[in-house]
């Protein structure tokens, strides 16, 4: 059995939501990957995204007083 949370789902892009996904760094994830092969243009558009949501999530951050200020950081130059 399995449980969806489509709380956190946007619009558009599916990869998106992938990528968003993929910073938790969770064993499931790369083996959902995984299954997928060698697909280098997807992964480089999950970076970008991921780097896109981190920053939105940096300023929000930064706005907030800033306690996780230095994790958003680290995972953007983590992607670069």
């Amino acid at each position: 059995m399995a449980l969806l949370d489509w709380g956190d789902a946007t619009s558009g892009d599916p990869l998106y939501d992938l990528a968003r996904y993929s910073l938790e760094g969770s064993d499931a994830f790369r083996e959902f990957m995984a299954g997928y092969g060698p697909i280098d243009s997807t992964r480089e558009a999950l970076r970008g995204y991921r780097l896109r949501f981190t920053v939105q999530c940096l300023a929000t951050e930064l706005r907030a007083g800033g306690d996780w200020f230095s994790t958003y950081q680290q995972r953007i130059a983590a992607d670069l």
